[in-house]
């Protein structure tokens, strides 16, 4: 052990002598710097606990009426997670695994203590608490991240049958029975061509990015095609690996595209017309003109003649 902050020991322990000598080995471990303080009895010692005003806690086995596996089971019901580390007069493997777990960070007899081994076991009680208080932190945070998620996030076996899945999963494919546990992803694809490729990709690499894909969502009432875009990681566990996916829904996306098109097809058509229009009326208003210009010079029969094609270009250019 480094140098550093002091470390705060709360030794519970009913004899005062034990605890002068567990007190004075705990002492003479160089390189650190040590505030310890002493409780003789299960009241106290509880009431320590669920301050969680120490670093580590090192319990006697025998609090008169009650035991330090009586004290380890009561911290575990509040989730604490300092270590504790419980000592006995004698050893005992049974006391050893009930302790282990009870979740004792460590067990050692009072007859094998000295400062050599007192401070291995200080410095790994230490070490595996931070170690997992650092892992509960991450396991907390990918858990909120897992839950919190506005994708679909799910885990599988390789037959894409639902192990674990989120809020949003639950929410895009909605079974009818309320829970997607004992359902796969391919009773959410219609499309017979997709399944097959869908198997296939799983089977040759295990890893889908991006594939997009129809899904069907299934309420009491109504059947409603999502399209989504699937994502596939297969993560080794032992012999059994699984399957985490992620499906994004871009149905929204895609009906925004589909207008977006709609709307530019709309605008071409516009200006074609007005194009088609434009060129239309040109040669138009040249004939009226002409027509107009050879009336007077015209007799009776040509005049009826250039009247119907007088008529008609005013026609067509109404119409236009």
């Amino acid at each position: 052990m480094g140098n550093g902050e002091k470390i705060r020991i709360a030794i519970i322990e009913d004899d005062e002598d034990d605890f002068f000598i567990i007190s004075d080995y705990i002492h003479g471990i160089e390189g650190r710097e040590f505030e310890i303080d002493w409780f003789k009895d299960y009241a106290s010692a509880i009431d320590m606990v669920r301050a969680r005003a120490y670093d580590l806690y090192f319990v006697d086995y025998f609090l008169g009426s009650r035991t330090g596996l009586d004290l380890l089971r009561e911290a575990a019901s509040i989730r604490f997670d300092k270590p504790i580390v419980l000592l006995t007069g004698f050893g005992s493997k049974e006391i050893d695994i009930s302790a282990m777990q009870s979740g004792a960070t460590d067990y050692l007899a009072k007859s094998e203590l000295n400062t050599e081994k007192l401070e291995r076991c200080i410095r790994y009680a230490l070490e595996r608490s931070q170690f997992l208080q650092e892992l509960r932190a991450s396991e907390t945070k990918y858990r909120n991240l897992f839950e919190s998620s506005r994708d679909a996030v799910f885990i599988a076996d390789t037959n894409l049958a639902f192990v674990e899945v989120n809020h949003s999963a639950q929410l895009l494919l909605q079974p009818k029975s309320g829970n997607l546990i004992g359902y796969t992803l391919y009773d959410f694809v219609d499309d017979e061509v997709q399944k097959a490729r869908i198997r296939g990709l799983v089977k040759a690499s295990g890893n889908i990015d991006d594939l997009e894909i129809k899904l069907r969502s299934i309420t009491s009432d109504e059947t409603e095609t999502r399209t989504c875009l699937l994502s596939l990681y297969v993560h080794p566990d032992g012999e059994t690996p699984l399957v985490h996916g992620i499906i994004h829904d871009i149905t929204n996306i895609k009906k925004a595209e589909y207008a977006n098109l709609q709307s530019e097809k709309l605008a071409a058509n516009e200006r074609l017309i007005r194009m088609l229009a434009h060129e239309i009326r040109n040669p138009l208003n040249n004939i009226v003109l002409s027509v107009e210009h050879l009336m007077p010079d015209c007799g009776e029969e040509q005049k009826d003649f250039l009247g119907i094609i007088q008529r008609n270009s005013t026609r067509i250019n109404q119409i236009i």
